[in-house]
């Protein structure tokens, strides 16, 4: 039982390093694809759906909605 139990922590601790390593990757994606000075930009000029600037910047309508929340968070 013992063994069981190690085994489970282990994957749970294993997912979990995991999904921080991949929250790392999307945010730095999400940034480097998505400039703020270049979203303010594309917003300005007429893009203001969520498909319209993802098409912008060649991402996905999960990438460009990452960036947005990660742009409010840091205005909060």
């Amino acid at each position: 039982a013992a063994s069981y139990i190690s085994e489970i922590h282990f994957r749970y601790s294993n997912r979990l390093s995991i999904n921080r390593t991949e929250y790392r990757a999307i945010k730095w994606a999400s940034m480097y694809l998505i400039e703020e000075d270049k979203l303010w930009f594309a917003i300005q000029t007429g893009h203001t759906e969520l498909w319209q600037l993802a098409d912008y910047f060649g991402v996905t309508e999960e990438i460009l909605r990452f960036r947005l929340r990660l742009l409010l968070s840091l205005t909060q």
